[in-house]
């Protein structure tokens, strides 16, 4: 493998390495095959010893298996160089280390890294806000491909979690101003610490205590932060809302939207009459939309991963509704894992 190719695998590799892709689903037998010793270092400086995987690890566990498959492949006899001691020692210090906190991290190119601190677990502390799903990953991915329709707007995302597509906007398009939103203490938590942690360009103007949770109301505004660029400044913040106060009179009557934006947040049914008013599946979703004089919608072709490495199994459909004053567009990704269809999408 000559050193161009050699390059190519590694960023491959180190997309999926850093946003924790099941090692079973990375290819490490094509990079290894006839590896240098010199490239092995490479290899192990791009993934487990690289300064972000130290300073924000990912979780412990799965770079250990990651070390266990690129060991077995190397001591099969794929190459004709000896195996680096420093891949050995690698990974005694990663089978040995342990931490509470865990990060991945997403590659848009090698000089800007997104780094997320995400729950490892799919489901923790009752809701699924605590790490990025796939329906995220393809919206961001769709944004970035569609830049220009974000030129000087101003978007609101619903069911932000832990903030990756919003960044992705603070980060690849041009949008005036960005508001994120949640209403999980832990998720909001969590949602503000990756903000700050992604948008050091940024400076922070308004923050609230999180201990005060309880006592805080729905269109509150918990972080607020600007930046001054060419196309002038920027705003990006973070309000407090549950969508059973979408009815409350007033709300964000401080607050001008260009588009709404969501992903993954159809998966629970109990959630649909407040977004669209209705309790079904997105069939019904999409029925609901026939039914309503002032709504239509078009089927729209998904986008191919550029940037963002995302499974291409997970089936998506991707649709734009149309209103009078605003476009709405809903993906939906069904999912079978928990035995359950369930619906995740995206709303522009």
């Amino acid at each position: 493998m000559n050193e161009n190719d050699f390059s190519s695998y590694l960023v491959n590799i180190q997309k999926q390495f850093f946003s924790g892709v099941p090692v079973t689903e990375i290819s490490l037998k094509d990079i290894c095959f006839e590896i240098t010793e010199e490239n092995e270092a490479k290899l192990i400086d791009g993934t487990v010893n690289h300064p972000i995987i130290l300073k924000y690890p990912v979780k412990y566990s799965y770079q250990t298996i990651f070390l266990k498959k690129l060991l077995s492949i190397l001591e099969s006899g794929s190459t004709s160089s000896e195996i680096a001691d420093t891949i050995y020692e690698h990974y005694v210090r990663v089978l040995n280390s342990k931490s509470d906190v865990y990060y991945k991290h997403y590659y848009l190119n090698h000089n800007d890294i997104i780094t997320l601190e995400e729950n490892p677990n799919l489901i923790s502390d009752g809701t699924t806000g605590l790490c990025t799903w796939q329906a995220s990953l393809h919206l961001a991915e769709w944004c970035i491909q569609n830049n220009h329709l974000f030129d000087s707007k101003n978007i609101f995302e619903l069911g932000s979690g832990v903030g990756l597509l919003g960044i992705v906007l603070s980060k690849k398009t041009t949008a005036k101003e960005i508001w994120l939103s949640d209403c999980h203490s832990q998720v909001l938590n969590k949602l503000c610490k990756n903000i700050k942690l992604n948008t050091t360009d940024y400076k922070i103007i308004d923050e609230i205590d999180l201990e005060q949770f309880d006592l805080l109301k729905s269109g509150r505004t918990l972080l607020k932060a600007v930046s001054d660029g060419v196309e002038g400044q920027k705003t990006f913040g973070v309000k407090l809302f549950d969508w059973v106060d979408v009815s409350t009179p007033g709300l964000f009557s401080d607050l001008f939207c260009d588009y709404v934006l969501a992903a993954d947040v159809v998966y629970d049914s109990s959630v649909f009459e407040h977004l669209l008013r209705n309790a079904e599946t997105l069939k019904s979703f999409l029925k609901t939309i026939e039914q309503t004089e002032s709504l239509h919608y078009r089927k729209l072709d998904c986008v191919k991963p550029k940037v963002l490495f995302w499974n291409q199994d997970t089936p998506i459909e991707l649709y734009a509704v149309y209103s009078r004053r605003r476009i709405f567009i809903d993906y939906g990704v069904p999912r079978n894992d928990t035995k359950r269809n369930y619906y995740g999408g995206h709303l522009i």
